[in-house]
């Protein structure tokens, strides 16, 4: 697996989950996490606050709370605050920073 391979997952799902990319890459986090954080310098990527788990929420694993976004104009003029998380244990919880 290469950096374009990571680059076109979160550019395709526009906002995937740390979770989500282990899964489909069959690869730890931590592996995950150079190439992630290339992508950022690059100022394509964004890591999105993480979410507040709802209720006292413990179903929810931290990897599955890290989510990154790709970076277009549109993303560029809206703001990260005004998103959903897409847990589904929490699905119509607002994301807080």
């Amino acid at each position: 697996m290469i950096l374009q391979d990571v680059q076109d997952f979160i550019h395709n799902g526009h906002l995937v989950s740390l979770a989500e990319m282990e899964l489909h890459f069959h690869m730890e986090g931590d592996a995950l996490q150079p190439m992630i954080l290339k992508l950022i310098r690059k100022g394509r990527v964004r890591r999105t606050p993480v979410p507040t788990k709802c209720h006292g929420c413990t179903a929810c694993d931290d990897r599955a709370l890290t989510f990154y976004e790709w970076i277009d104009e549109r993303t560029r003029r809206e703001s990260p605050h005004g998103s959903r998380c897409s847990i589904p244990c929490c699905q119509d919880q607002p994301i807080h920073s």
